[in-house]
């Protein structure tokens, strides 16, 4: 039923209930409202806002649209008004919550609540006996700023108030809380607030204020560091006085005389998720041990954690160093001596230990376990058997292995990714690049991080993998090398990285002899495996480690327990969770190991059996990957993929291995494209083919040809793949293999159909179809019928495409082939969005993607991601479209898919146009075009050039819009795409239209609405008749107008379409005009019932003029 004017509700329980506090909802009875645009929704907060007040129509117009002009600004507030009271309005009358009157808007203050009215309700004057009450309701109800996710400049001002009142709140609330005593509420209240308003330094200070009041001194420096970081990133300031005041008070007792840690002389960098995992786990444990290779950090993480716990225990934190320590026989006495207990005649310093630690309340730190580690253990147990109140937090490469031993594996510092996109800025969010800048500073006071040293920093600290000792050692070398040249040296990183502190241990002062000092400590056996391990590259399973590693003198059934040792030894790093358990080493610890490796002589022998191994495991996954188990297959070869990257590194440039080299890129085909590494497989393939060249022709050589061209063709680069697809017939025909000779067929109509030759394609997928029939070859079958159905699809014939890609979806399901399923879904949502049946493709294109996520088809995802977006911009909802179109042309950028960005820029477009933000509109569509013509793509190029005729026809430019439509039609023409041909018909009707020529505009929808019949497509259909009725009330034929605007309407209500929004203007324009051209609105309503009453095909026929006089 339609909204009616009706009188303005009384006062009672608001409906809707607005939430503009840390996020925006709008929601009725639980459940949430949507909006399909953005400015509406905008229109309706600022409204809300400001609900105890009228809005003139041009504060409004200059709020919300002040780049458009006066009719545009009418329009658009209209149809923001429209869109808010479709949702808010739905079964009411009229104006119930969107009032409008003598140019003015505003909401109905008894249908709308808001949280930031109750706020300020809760927060203003009240008696002394309900504050506490209030202020504490009122901070529940503040979940963060005022509407973060939008920049308007009406937000600012607001925002600004209700945090100032926010601030204000929780100040006095924890104050209260205070003076009552109740501590842990005032510091649960002071938590909330700084994640609520983290950049207001008043709730800082209340929280440090609870923590002083509580006892809780390192709590309080915590927070005061947290808000000294918070003010520097936001503004550049320092905190005030008050909050320095208020952090010394905090402090005013004394430490001294609980614990005898070192002073540090360098600052501490990051570790913050570190120090937080140690504190917590060494609350619930009596013995933690902290383990990781040599130079990871695990003496200073483990003083920085014991730092923080000096005001925990009643009796402090102690700390016994054991590296320059050789003779277990001292580990008691070092202890005791750390922790001053004297010797005693008649008992063993052990004894005497336990004694002075059995009433003690205390941490021992125990420092670099590893050479003593039978000892460390034996002391440890004793005393955590004896002395209840005693804590360990001990730190070794190997874990102590006593029962009751909590054990945390210090991991690298946070790396920056240089394959990531970098900004000079964002390296410093890095612990790695934070600690190298702090080092190298202190080696030399002139250093900074500049434009031209960024990349080649985050190469460093990546290749060192953030070990810190590394990167100090490399910071070092400042003085005399430039990060650029420390980063094209670091392939000999064991002589470059010398020279470490002269005060620190040898071990400590040069990268190789850290790693010595690990070596050495091992077994021969563990010392053979150590070194052979190192031929994988991103980590092994113990499968391939027992295929590859095995050999004299190591059996494979000993493989096991060996890299268990060396994970034990903190060498080997295992995978945590999963159905297989990875291995990997330390890119450093590998080179250290490679290094060995081929010291020994043994390199090449054991590098051949990794390629052997590789080679196989990529032609067993190659046979999986159009079948069931794909999914398993493709994970796997990712996993191992630097494996297989590195054989290819390896021995791509030693003539015996090329062959087998070309085989696992042929193999690795399906899994390039799949996963998208266009760029990557094409670099391989090409190089090793022009390698092969020389070489008889065989069919590895003739499938990779076919595999480069579907590489080059995912990228758009339809020249090259045709030349490779040639290439490959030709060797396919030489050797006379029929199976060959089908898919290149069917691959060179790929293109032709690309280009939109769609003859040529035809003949082609025909030839390749027989051939695969002939051999019976149910996936070429399939893959043949899918192009084919692709082919009737563009040129128009939807039921034709819809049977055979039916036919083909069902073969593949039978096979369980995953890729080829997808591509069918995708071709059939297409096809239904096309008839406009937009459910049906949303569930199309649903399915694809959940299958191409499953897989991991990151262009199939993009693809399914722009048919969902493509859905949701034809159902009106902008927001969605926009944000699916966004994430589409993310992933297309990074696989380097031309024509998959062109597409999803050209959507954006669309996107932009639905808005009415015509500038940003065009700038797409000519960024879509100019990408469309350089790869050649004529179906892109003629919908681009539709787009922009489309856009400037609505700009009022008819001429150019004329130029732009008739060449894209001719294109169209060209191509033989019905749909196409259909769209620009309809458009230069559009533009016939608005240049007063009715006649010429109704003869050009006519054929529009012909080619619609034919294809089945209801809402363009329906569209057709509706315009054809606006060109009746233009023409001065009202009784016909009024035919043609029921059988629309009837129609609509029939199909559950909805009129297209940007007609919804138009057509309530132009029925007003029919009714008073007839002037008889008796005579008008029958008209319009007996078209409501007309059949589909009744009503297509009187568009059509097929026995009504053409006026």
């Amino acid at each position: 039923m339609k909204a009616t004017e009706g009188p303005a509700p009384t006062a009672g329980a608001a409906e809707w209930k607005i939430k503009l506090l840390g996020r925006l909802e709008v929601a009725a009875d639980g459940e949430m409202a949507r909006f399909s645009s953005r400015t509406a929704l905008s229109l309706l907060v600022y409204l809300s806002l400001h609900k105890d007040r009228e809005h003139a129509n041009d504060s409004l117009y200059e709020l919300f649209w002040p780049d458009s002009d006066g009719d545009r600004q009418a329009q658009n507030l209209r149809r923001a008004i429209s869109d808010i009271r479709k949702v808010l309005e739905q079964g009411l009358p009229l104006g119930s919550v969107i009032v409008t009157r003598k140019g003015h808007v505003s909401v109905n203050p008894n249908r709308i609540e808001t949280d930031v009215q109750r706020f300020l309700e809760l927060t203003g004057p009240c008696a002394d006996a309900e504050r506490q009450d209030r202020l504490t309701e009122a901070l529940a109800l503040y979940s963060g700023t005022l509407l973060p996710s939008l920049a308007h400049g009406w937000v600012t001002g607001p925002r600004m108030q209700l945090e100032e009142r926010y601030g204000q709140a929780v100040v006095a609330l924890c104050e209260m809380l205070i003076e009552q005593g109740r501590l842990e509420e005032a510091i649960a209240i002071g938590r909330a607030a700084v994640v609520a308003a983290p950049n207001r330094e008043d709730v800082h200070v209340a929280l440090i204020h609870a923590y002083r009041r509580a006892g809780m001194g390192v709590e309080a420096l915590r927070q005061f560091e947290e808000l000294e970081r918070i003010l520097d990133e936001t503004w550049g300031e320092s905190p005030s006085l008050k909050a320095r005041e208020a952090l010394e008070a905090a402090f005013e007792d004394s430490r001294a005389g609980r614990h005898n840690l070192p002073e540090q002389l360098t600052s501490f960098i990051g570790r913050e998720r570190e120090i937080e995992d140690v504190s917590r786990l060494i609350a619930g444990t009596r013995l933690l041990t902290l383990t990781g290779s040599g130079g990871c950090g695990k003496t200073r993480l483990s003083l920085q954690v014991a730092r923080s716990l000096v005001d925990e225990y009643r009796d402090g934190v102690w700390l016994a160093e054991f590296a320059p320590l050789a003779d277990s026989g001292l580990v008691a006495q070092t202890v005791a001596t750390a922790l001053g207990v004297p010797e005693r005649s008649g008992i063993t310093v052990c004894q005497a230990l336990i004694e002075h630690l059995s009433a003690k309340r205390l941490v021992i730190v125990l420092d670099n376990c590893e050479h003593l580690l039978l000892a460390c253990a034996e002391l440890s147990d004793a005393i955590l058997r004896s002395c209840p109140q005693v804590f360990i937090l001990a730190n070794s490469r190997e874990c102590l292995g006593i029962a009751g031993e909590t054990t945390y594996r210090v991991p690298s510092l946070s790396l920056p990714d240089p394959k990531q996109p970098l900004v000079r800025e964002g390296l410093m969010e890095f612990e790695s690049v934070r600690l190298f800048v702090d080092r190298a500073t202190q080696v030399q006071s002139s250093f900074a991080v500049t434009d031209q040293n960024a990349a080649p920093l985050a190469s460093l600290c990546y290749r060192l993998d953030g070990i810190p000792l590394a990167i100090e050692l490399a910071a070092a070398r400042i003085r005399t090398l430039s990060v650029e040249e420390l980063n094209e040296r670091l392939d000999d990183r064991f002589r470059l990285l010398t020279g470490g502190s002269r005060t620190a241990l040898p071990r400590q002062q040069t990268l190789r002899s850290l790693i010595d000092w690990s070596y050495d400590l091992l077994s021969e056996m563990e010392k053979a495996l150590f070194c052979r391990l190192a031929v994988f590259a991103g980590g092994w399973t113990l499968e391939s480690a027992e295929q590859v590693c095995s050999g004299e003198p190591i059996e494979i059934e000993e493989v096991l327990s060996l890299i268990t040792s060396l994970c034990d030894k903190s060498l080997v790093v295992s995978s945590e969770g999963g159905a297989t358990t990875r291995y990997w080493m330390l890119e450093t610890i590998r080179q250290y190991a490679r290094d060995r490796l081929f010291e020994s002589g043994e390199g090449s022998h054991w590098r051949d059996r990794h390629l052997a191994h590789f080679l196989e495991l990529a032609e067993e996954a190659e046979k999986h990957m159009s079948g069931p188990n794909q999914l398993l297959w493709l994970d796997c070869l990712d996993a191992e993929h630097d494996n297989l990257r590195s054989v290819l590194e390896w021995s791509s440039h030693d003539e015996s291995e090329q062959k087998p080299c070309l085989r696992i890129a042929v193999a690795l085909g399906r899994f390039w494209l799949v996963r998208g590494h266009f760029s990557e497989g094409r670099g391989w393939l090409s190089e090793l083919l022009a390698a092969d060249e020389s070489k008889p022709a065989d069919s590895v050589r003739a499938t990779a040809l076919n595999v480069l061209g579907s590489l080059a063709w995912q990228q758009g680069d339809y020249k090259t793949s045709q030349s490779h697809y040639e290439m490959g017939l030709a060797v396919w025909r030489e050797l006379c293999e029929p199976s060959g000779v089908a898919q290149s067929l069917k691959l060179l109509g790929d293109v032709e159909a690309q280009r939109g030759d769609f003859a040529a394609a035809q003949r082609l997928y025909v030839e390749g179809l027989t051939i695969f029939q002939d051999l019976g070859d149910d996936r070429g079958v399939a893959g043949s019928l899918t192009n084919l159905g692709t082919l009737a699809y563009r040129v128009g014939d939807f039921e034709a495409a819809r049977r055979l890609l039916e036919s083909a979806l069902s073969v593949q399901r039978e096979r369980g082939d995953h890729w080829a399923i997808t591509h069918s879904l995708t071709n059939l949502g297409t096809i239904a969005f096309e008839k406009g049946e937009l459910d049906a493709a949303r569930t199309f294109y649903e399915e694809s993607l959940r299958i191409r996520r499953d897989i991991g088809n990151r262009q199939g995802i993009a693809t399914s991601l722009n048919g969902l977006g493509c859905v949701a911009l034809e159902q009106g909802d902008s927001l969605q479209a926009s944000a699916l179109f966004e994430e589409s042309l993310a992933m297309r950028r990074k696989l380097g898919d031309r024509a998959g960005v062109a597409q999803s820029i050209s959507n954006l477009g669309n996107v932009a146009s639905f808005e009415r933000d015509y500038s940003a509109a065009r700038v797409h569509y000519e960024e879509g075009l100019a990408i469309w013509r350089e790869i050649g793509d004529l179906r892109g190029i003629a919908y681009s050039l539709l787009n922009l005729g489309v856009l400037v026809s609505m700009q009022c430019e008819f001429a150019s819009a004329r130029d732009l439509l008739e060449e894209s039609l001719s294109i169209m023409r060209k191509l033989g795409a019905r749909h196409g041909i259909g769209h620009n018909l309809g458009s230069l009707a559009g533009v016939a239209f608005k240049s007063g020529d009715y006649r010429a505009a109704r003869r050009l929808h006519r054929d529009v609405l012909a080619i619609c019949r034919d294809v089945g497509h209801v809402p363009y259909i329906l569209d057709s008749v509706e315009r054809i009725a606006f060109e009746a009330a233009c023409l001065g034929e009202p009784v016909l107008a009024a035919k043609l605007f029921g059988a629309a309407e009837g129609r609509r209500d029939e199909f559950g379409a909805t009129l297209d929004p940007q007609l919804q203007d138009e057509h309530d324009r132009y029925l007003l005009s029919a009714r008073g051209s007839l002037g008889n609105d008796q005579l008008f309503d029958r008209a319009l019932q007996e078209g409501r009453a007309l059949t589909m095909e009744q009503a297509i026929a009187l568009a059509l003029g097929q026995g009504v006089a053409d006026l």
